[in-house]
Formats: structure tokens, C-alpha cells, sequence
């Protein structure tokens, strides 16, 4: 059961970047970030304080996770889905798959961890094909997009990719005062306190319109908020639990096949031979850098 869980999570994560990518034709893309997390945050902490009843007492770094929002809820969010206006959802959910690739070599220059030789193989080929992913390429014709929009685009995903990384390395200290639930409850809110100036100020640019109040937009943001933020987060630290880090890791490569998937089915997206070249590059470097080194 634990392990359909597990996929059920990667493929609502999967389907978010159709999702998210159909919802920005309208909302914009602070704004977008800012009913996600803050409604998301409405749910989490409730779940919170009714689930850990025990926390940690004593002192402990209270600015960890105001650091950890500002990089993974609000640096990370502006980056990806003011990239993803200017690309597709299918680049998008492959690029997001550098998240372990960054996070292991941001690991190695900060916390001095060792990367095996297969480790540090994984991560150039991913570099290398991220690489072919924001090259100067003139897009599918089917993807209705520019070369320099495409190339841009990627290059904002990777930076979000980063920025989610870096906040994943730096969390790892936390852990022995804050409970997962806890550090992503917290942080959240405080990515929540980040985005509203961007999300207010550019609301104000679009003269405060509303003509993106619809029953579909406003549905693609509570499958964004509860779907992908609350159910799969929570689905996914319980199945670490029981399953274990590595098969749980294992799963993360449902996330790139469904978003493919439902980029082309529902958007009309298709993928250049360069794209799909970068996608292996991507794939492979992933698993080999997260074996574990013998």
C-alpha cells in the first residue's frame, strides 16, 4: 500500500506542471506562488499541531525556517513558474530532476560529503544535459514558443532548481530540532510572508484585475495547494518512513514520465531531439548519483 501511496504523490506532483503552466496563461506568476503556499498553509498547520503534540523543547535556530522559505517557497517559486510562462511543462518537469543532482554537489562543496566516482559521473552528464535543455534551439513548432523564450525560461527553472537545493543542504542541520512536518509547515509560511509584496506589486501592475477568478483557475490552485503541496508532502515523508530513502528517491522518476505525458496529451507539447538527448543525460546522471557509494 505504502508503495502505490508513493506513486499516487509523484503523480500528482507530475500533473502539477500542466497544471500550473495552463494556470499561468491568466494568473500572475507571484500571485500564483502566493494562493498556492498561503492556502496550503491554511491546511498544514492544523495537520501539524494535531499530529506532533511532542515537539522539541529548549532553544533552537528560529531563523532556520524563515531560510528555508525565502529559498525553497519563495526564491525557488518566482524563479520556476516565471520560467515556466517561457517554457514548456514537459522541459519543466525534466529540469526539476536536477533537484538531486545540485543538492549532492552543493552537499560536497558546503558540507565537504564525498561523492564516489560514479556520484561525481552522474552529476557532469546531468550538467551536461541541462546544457542541451537551455542551448539557443529553436523549439518544437507544436510548442508555440521562441528560441531566446525557451533558453530563458530553462535557465529560470535551473535557477529555481538551485535555489530548492540549497535550501534542502542547508535544512539537513535542522533536522535535530525540527520534525520534517514542522520545518515544511513553517517554512511555507514564511515563503507565504515573502511572496505577498512581489504577488501584491504585480497584481497592482494588471490594474487589480479578477479576470482570472474562474471555477478553473481557482480549482488549478487548490490541486496545487492541497494536491501537490499538502496530500503528496504528506504522503511522501510518511512513505521515507516505511519504505526508506532510497526507493522513495527511487520514485521521484514517475515525476518527469507524467509530465511529459501530460504535456503532450492536454497542452499539444513535443519534445526536440536535443530535449529528448538532454532527458537521458538527465535520467542517467540522476541514478548514478544517487547511489550510494560501496
Amino acid at each position: 500500500m505504502a508503495i502505490f501511496s508513493l506513486l499516487a504523490a509523484n503523480t500528482l506532483w507530475g500533473l502539477s506542471y500542466v497544471v500550473a503552466k495552463d494556470a499561468l496563461t491568466s494568473i500572475p506568476s507571484a500571485v500564483l506562488a502566493f494562493l498556492r503556499f498561503a492556502a496550503a498553509s491554511l491546511v498544514l498547520w492544523p495537520v501539524f499541531l494535531l499530529w506532533e503534540k511532542q515537539r522539541s523543547a529548549g532553544p533552537r535556530p528560529t531563523a532556520g525556517p524563515a531560510i528555508v522559505g525565502a529559498c525553497s517557497f519563495f526564491l525557488s517559486y518566482m524563479l520556476f513558474y516565471a520560467g515556466m510562462r517561457l517554457t514548456t511543462a514537459s522541459e519543466t518537469a525534466i529540469l526539476i530532476n536536477l533537484e538531486a543532482v545540485l543538492t549532492a554537489l552543493f552537499a560536497r562543496l558546503f558540507l565537504r560529503e564525498k561523492l564516489s566516482r560514479w556520484q561525481s559521473l552522474g552529476i557532469l552528464l546531468a550538467l551536461c544535459g541541462a546544457l542541451l535543455l537551455v542551448k539557443p534551439e529553436a523549439p518544437h513548432e507544436a510548442n508555440r514558443l521562441t528560441a531566446g523564450s525557451r533558453t530563458a525560461g530553462n535557465a529560470l527553472i535551473i535557477g529555481g532548481v538551485a535555489a530548492e537545493s540549497a535550501a534542502t543542504v542547508f535544512s539537513r542541520h535542522l533536522r535535530q530540532w525540527y520534525s520534517p512536518l514542522e520545518l515544511a509547515t513553517r517554512a511555507v509560511s514564511w515563503g507565504v510572508l515573502f511572496l505577498s509584496v512581489p504577488a501584491l506589486l504585480q497584481w497592482k501592475s494588471t490594474g487589480f484585475s479578477a479576470q482570472w477568478v474562474t471555477a478553473a483557475r481557482l480549482a488549478e490552485v487548490a490541486y496545487l495547494a492541497f494536491g501537490c503541496t499538502v496530500i503528496a508532502y504528506l504522503v511522501w515523508y510518511r512513505s521515507i518512513a516505511k519504505l526508506g530513502a532510497s526507493v522513495s528517491a527511487a520514485s521521484l522518476y514517475v515525476q518527469p514520465v507524467v509530465g511529459v505525458a501530460s504535456g503532450a496529451l492536454w497542452l499539444g507539447e513535443r519534445l526536440s531531439a536535443s530535449a529528448v538527448i538532454g532527458a537521458l543525460l538527465i535520467g542517467v546522471g540522476v541514478y548514478l548519483t544517487m547511489r550510494l557509494p560501496k
